[in-house]
This record gives C-alpha cells, sequence and structure tokens, in this order.
C-alpha cells in the first residue's frame, strides 16, 4: 500500500552529503516534488535513491536524424536485415535432404517432422533470449549488439554444415536463435534514428530487404548445396562431398562478414545510454512497463495474433497447394509452388514501395491498418476459391496471381505499419530496446503455437469429407475470418498511442520523472517497488495511457 503523503512517511535518519545534495536538487524541481507528493514518495526516498541511481538513459547525441542524412543509416542497417533472412531461408530448400542424409528416415516423404524439429529451433531460441539482447544494446548501444548477433552468424553457419546428426543441427541451431537478437535491435535502432518524415521508410526497408533475402536465400540454398551433385567434376572429392551442405552456410558466414565489416565501420552508434538522472528513479523491466501501459498490451495482442494467422498460412499454403484436385488442392509440383512463393517475395517489395507510400498520404496510420486487413483478409478468403473454379485448368495462373498479391501486399503492408506501432508505443528511449525485444518473443511464442495448430487443422481438413467450408478450404476461410481480431484491437488505439515520439500528435510522455516502478519506502523503512501505474493524459487528439 503507497503511503498518501509526505506527512505518512516514515522518520529518516540525518542525510549524508550526498543524500543532502540530492534532496537540494529535488527542492529546486517543484514538479517532481508534487509527482513525488501524488505516489506518496517521500523527498528523502527519492534523494537516496538519486545518490545511488546508475541508471542509465540514452545518448542520443551521435546519430543525425536529419531526413536528407537517412541513408546513412538505412543502407548499412538493410544489410544486417539481410544478413537475417539470408541465414534463416537459405537452409529451407535443402533442409529435407539433409534430414534424408542423416539416416533416420528411410523415405523422403518422412522428412517433414524432423525437419520441422531443426527449423523451429531458431524460434525457439529467440522466444527465450529477445528481451535480454533488447535490453543489452539499451545499456551498451544497437550497434555493438548488432555486431554480436552478425558474429555469431558467421561463427556458427559453418557448424550448421557440417553437422552430421539431427541432434547436432538442432543444437546449432537453437545457439543461433539464443545468440542473436538482430531482428528486434534492428527494428528498435529504426525507432532511434528515425522522425517522422523517414520513418515510414526506415520500416518499409525491412519488408523490401526480406522480401528480397527471401528470393536470394532461396537460390543460395537451392543452387549451392550438394555441389557435387551438381558438378562432379568440380567438387567430387572434396570437403563439399563430404559434406553436401557446407557450401551455402559458408556463404551466409561470409556474408555475415562482410556485414559485421560494414556495421562497425558505417553504422551510426545509436542507443548507447549515459548516466541517468537521480530523479528519474529506478528503470522498470520490459514487462512490467508494457503491463502498466494499456496501448502496449493491445498492440503486442494485435502482433501475437497477427503472427499467428500469417504463420500458420505460411505453413498451410504450399500443403495445399500441392494437394490433388479432389481434396480441394490445386495438384502443383514444387516448382510451381517455389514460383509463387517467389512471387509473394516480389509483391511484398511492390506493397512497400509502391502502394504503401502513396496510401500514407491519404490515411492515418490506424485506418490505413484496417484497409490494409482487410486487403489480406480478402485475398485469403478468395485463395481457396481458386481451387474451386479454376484448379487443372490454363485459367489457374491468370486467377492465382492478383488474389496473392492481395493477401501478400496486404499482410506486408500490416507487417510494416505494425512494427511501426511496437516502436511507437515505447515513449521512453531507455525501454525501446527490451520492449521490442519482448515483441519478438510474443511473434515467437505464436509461430511455436501456429505451427502445431496450424499442421493439425490442414491435415483434418485435407482427411474431411464434410462439404464446404468444412473440407480443404477450412484454414483459410478460419484464419482469414479471424483477422477481425487484430482489426477490433486496432479499433481500440487512439492516433496518440501509435505516433511518433516526435510527432505533433505524440499525445504525453510516460512522465519519466515518475518511473511506473519506483522504489518507495514501507511502514518499516525497508524499500520497495510500488506497484505499476499507467500514466492518463488526455489530449485533442486522443488519450495516452
Amino acid at each position: 500500500m503507497q503511503l498518501s503523503a509526505e506527512s505518512d512517511a516514515p522518520p529518516h535518519p540525518i542525510p549524508s552529503q550526498a543524500h543532502a545534495q540530492g534532496l537540494a536538487e529535488l527542492e529546486d524541481q517543484p514538479e517532481h516534488a508534487a509527482q513525488c507528493l501524488q505516489t506518496g514518495t517521500s523527498l528523502h526516498s527519492a534523494a537516496a535513491r538519486g545518490a545511488d541511481s546508475e541508471e542509465r538513459v540514452p545518448d542520443n547525441q551521435s546519430i543525425n536524424k536529419s531526413p536528407a542524412e537517412a541513408w546513412r543509416w538505412m543502407l548499412p542497417l538493410a544489410f544486417v536485415f539481410l544478413n537475417e533472412c539470408i541465414s534463416v531461408t537459405m537452409m529451407y530448400p535443402f533442409l529435407g535432404y539433409m534430414v534424408y542424409d542423416f539416416g533416420i528416415v528411410t523415405s523422403k516423404d518422412m522428412v517433414g517432422k524432423y525437419a520441422g524439429y531443426i527449423s523451429s529451433m531458431y524460434v525457439l531460441g529467440q522466444l527465450f533470449t529477445g528481451s535480454t539482447w533488447g535490453s543489452l544494446s539499451d545499456r551498451y548501444g544497437r550497434r555493438a549488439v548488432l555486431s554480436v548477433g552478425l558474429g555469431v552468424i558467421a561463427l556458427l553457419a559453418p557448424l550448421f554444415g557440417l553437422c552430421r546428426t539431427l541432434e547436432q543441427a538442432m543444437a546449432v541451431r537453437l545457439a543461433m536463435g539464443l545468440l542473436n537478437g538482430n531482428q528486434a535491435i534492428g527494428k528498435a535502432y529504426i525507432g532511434d534514428a528515425s522522425t517522422p518524415e523517414t520513418e515510414g521508410a526506415g520500416f518499409a526497408m525491412v519488408a523490401v530487404v526480406w522480401g528480397f533475402g527471401n528470393i536470394i536465400g532461396a537460390s543460395v540454398g537451392g543452387l549451392l548445396a550438394r555441389p557435387a551433385v551438381h558438378l562432379p567434376h568440380v567438387f567430387a572429392g572434396t570437403v563439399f562431398d563430404r559434406f553436401p551442405y557446407l557450401l551455402p552456410c559458408l556463404f551466409s558466414s561470409l556474408l555475415a562478414v562482410a556485414g559485421l565489416v560494414v556495421t562497425r565501420l558505417f553504422l551510426p552508434e545509436f542507443g548507447r545510454q549515459q548516466k541517468r538522472p537521480s530523479h528519474l528513479g529506478l528503470l522498470p523491466s520490459p514487462f512490467a512497463y508494457c503491463l502498466a501501459m494499456r496501448r502496449c498490451w493491445i498492440i503486442l495482442s494485435a502482433f501475437f495474433l497477427i503472427s499467428f494467422f500469417e504463420f500458420g498460412l505460411q505453413e498451410v499454403y504450399p500443403l495445399w497447394a500441392i494437394s490433388s484436385v479432389d481434396s480441394g488442392g490445386l495438384d502443383w509440383g514444387t516448382a510451381q509452388v517455389g514460383f509463387a512463393q517467389s512471387l509473394g517475395g516480389l509483391f511484398l517489395m511492390v506493397g512497400n514501395l509502391a502502394v504503401l507510400p502513396v496510401l500514407r498520404r491519404w490515411l492515418k496510420p490506424l485506418p490505413l491498418q484496417r484497409l490494409c486487413m482487410a486487403l489480406a483478409m480478402a485475398g485469403i478468403w478468395l485463395m481457396p476459391m481458386v481451387a474451386l473454379c479454376c484448379a487443372a485448368t490454363p485459367w489457374v495462373y491468370p486467377v492465382v496471381v492478383p488474389v496473392q498479391f492481395l493477401w501478400t501486399v496486404g499482410v506486408g503492408m500490416v507487417w510494416t505499419i505494425h512494427f511501426s506501432f511496437i516502436n511507437n508505443m515505447v515513449k521512453d528511449p531507455s525501454l525501446r530496446g527490451g520492449v521490442t525485444g519482448l515483441s519478438q518473443q510474443v511473434g515467437c511464442s505464436a509461430r511455436v503455437l501456429s505451427h502445431t495448430f496450424s499442421a493439425k487443422l490442414v491435415a483434418w481438413s485435407l482427411r474431411s469429407h464434410l462439404p464446404f467450408p468444412f473440407d480443404s478450404r477450412l484454414v483459410f476461410v478460419l484464419y482469414g475470418t479471424a483477422w477481425l481480431l487484430p482489426f477490433a484491437l486496432n479499433c481500440r488505439l487512439s492516433d496518440a498511442d501509435v505516433a511518433h515520439p516526435d510527432a505533433e500528435d505524440a499525445g504525453c510522455e510516460d512522465q519519466p520523472h515518475q518511473p511506473l516502478l519506483s522504489p518507495d519506502t514501507d511502514a518499516g523503512g525497508s524499500e520497495r517497488l510500488a506497484e505499476p501505474t499507467s500514466v492518463v493524459c488526455t489530449q485533442s487528439q486522443g488519450e495516452c495511457r
């Protein structure tokens, strides 16, 4: 129970010189003294904390945030995201062959389960350490922790190519996930470095690079794996014959080394913290911050749902496309599925480079995201209708392409906009890395759960003999309709909740003079943490919660 006023505070011993100096500083700040009275925190206890506080605040003086200079951080950061994407996607073309070569299955039709074990280890690793790496970047700087992640890729990617057993492959991928938080930290860097004018371009860059990386990663994994089979006169009898999956992993490692050099030489430092002023109190944990702020748990809940639905559909789509026409699929081969996925990467780039900038001129972020969700829902609902009317006909491609365009462009723009929401919901830059890392953990948990649920749902629907929509099209109908949930959460937010902190309509800040979790003293004189309190500040543009 908090103390209601200064007069209720327990007596304090005679202050030390540092204590007295801190008290004098506080008495010169009437607005902070008033907040102490409101929260039941005595001036003496606040001064004592100030004398011993070692918390940090961001040093934002080492980067030029001018829109004309944005390319100086965007280009090196794009190289970081390209490394992330290629290190994840380059293994997908050869992962099935790798599992088969381990000798644990007798048929290539049985490799799917074990390949899923390997691919899920990276996500599992990030699930455990996302907020930890983000918090480290808050304290030691974004560039330093990004460099660690690139170094991990450079060291461990070749080890993955040297694996000879399933357990070794799973252990290496788990370590790569545990020791690398670059996806979240890179997005936090954009929040640090961007202005309201450059924020859209910064997050669109992530989607564009990821789409390009999908194409490059798939090509590298497909062309460089098993080189002794494709070019026996060159690679037969070499180390690449004994370790057939080492060459694409070496490519990923060398690219990470190049990325490390680019990052250290050209990426401006940001996020490193100076000594935190004493009157700001202790810094809350990312989890406590999000729990105390209504806007944070709404945005993170929507992120969980978006991740769950989209990752589930990305897994279901190839399984549905290769299923027979009689069971409601398209009866496609692997080449046709690969071509469709390449088109998806192209559409992702087109949507963020050409469509999203135009829409931003006409709509604010919240209604714009709702429009993008509507486009995605339309594409998802229409996709199973393609098989219903055009499967095994010459019209299948002319019909699939525009439907996939709606789906991919809509979802891609939803991702881009929501990444900016996650960054902008953190009004205290001292916590941006940790909170962004926490959001990465939320997305990873959604992906892990979606993998299990979606696979079982599509297996049941393909065996079902029930009428539409409970046949093979059930997953698309169900997930398309479920997008109404994040749509509804979007409607619960205000413009001030998602505005860039530097924007005119950003609303109130988190009142840094009153920490969400501040040490206080109980009746016995011992120091404790006060319960989280949310900040409410009503303005004409909306509410900060």
